[in-house]
């Protein structure tokens, strides 16, 4: 399907089927092919899907409903470029928890980020103590939906298949904090390390390795740390998209940003990095993001699922187009870059 690309425009989607039914008609294929109807409610999830469509609000130009949209079709893609539910002994359960993960996982953003919300002393930063604010806000907010009798998509399951879910769903949802960047990286990157010389020597995937090989924590825990580092690559991989789509992304993050800047200035609070609109380049914010933040963390996936080399390819080629554009930009001060 149209969904299984890279290069799916979701923006060239929405024009096409209209915004009010892009997240659900994604979620509902991907779901459906995924068989995971045999235990979601299926009468529900329409209902379910709007509540959380319309919980996220469409003036917030970034973390918003396509980003939701995005960023499951993203984790669908790398799913499914590789055999990781049999090498990793996941079940539907699993997997189904992945996903709903997705749908809801920047639920009600209110278009500022952690750092404006514990600078501003925020409810929602005194209400988590300033740990992973927006994230646990979003996971709790969605099983305020999930609990309501019209929206409870997991109605049907048992209690012990509903703790599977929801385990797996909070600990994906708050993987997408980007303080988590770097350890989620250095873990899973040392643990490849370790395991490269029995992937050479067995032929076994690093996924079954992992799951039988390495000693520290449950199973249910190394499955887990895989699952969050993909949620993760997802939620970040719009520079890693056909420049056409990594450029419209890239202009409605930065346009979030400098409004987040434009507040901080206002309240007189610190204005947080990326976000002052007066003194941040583009381009050249965007050449260093990829090469120090993105690109390492994608050569781990790549170790990890080597088809996955298409993002690679995707985030050298995107890092030219910017440092072409800069290089233009210098010529023309003036000149308009996304």
């Amino acid at each position: 399907t149209i969904f299984d690309t890279i290069n799916f425009n979701l923006f060239e989607y929405v024009t096409k089927v209209g915004r009010e039914n892009a997240l659900f008609n994604i979620s509902n294929a991907l779901l459906e092919r995924n068989d995971f109807f045999s235990f979601i409610n299926s009468s529900r999830f329409r209902p379910f899907i709007d509540k959380i469509r319309l919980g996220y609000d469409y003036l917030v130009p970034y973390h918003n409903d396509l980003h939701a949209a995005d960023v499951l079709q993203t984790t669908h893609l790398i799913i499914n470029s590789t055999n990781i539910k049999a090498e990793l002994d996941l079940t539907g359960l699993d997997i189904c928890g992945l996903f709903l993960a997705c749908i809801v996982h920047d639920f009600k953003h209110p278009g500022v980020n952690n750092t404006y919300l514990i600078n501003a002393s925020h409810p929602i930063a005194v209400r988590y103590n300033d740990v992973s604010v927006l994230e646990q806000f979003h996971i709790s907010s969605a099983f305020k939906v999930l609990s309501k009798p019209n929206s409870n998509i997991l109605s049907d399951i048992s209690i012990e298949e509903y703790r599977i879910i929801r385990k797996r769903m909070i600990e994906c949802v708050l993987a997408t904090d980007m303080a988590k960047h770097t350890s989620s990286l250095n873990s899973l990157k040392a643990k490849l390390e370790m395991l490269k010389p029995l992937v050479l020597s067995t032929g076994n995937s690093f996924f079954e390795l992992l799951v039988n090989y390495v000693p520290d924590n449950t199973k249910f825990d190394r499955q887990q740390e895989v699952l969050n580092y993909i949620i993760h690559c997802a939620d970040i991989s719009n520079t890693a998209k056909p420049f056409e789509v990594c450029k419209k992304w890239t202009s409605l993050v930065m346009e979030e940003f400098f409004k987040q800047g434009d507040k901080e200035k206002k309240e007189g609070l610190p204005v947080s990095f990326l976000c002052d609109r007066e003194k941040t380049d583009i381009p050249k914010s965007q050449i260093s993001f990829i090469s120090n933040i993105i690109q390492p963390c994608f050569k781990v996936l790549e170790m990890m699922i080597p088809s996955c080399s298409i993002f690679c390819n995707n985030l050298e080629g995107n890092v030219d187009m910017w440092k072409r554009i800069s290089k233009e930009k210098e010529k023309k001060p003036s000149m308009e870059v996304v």
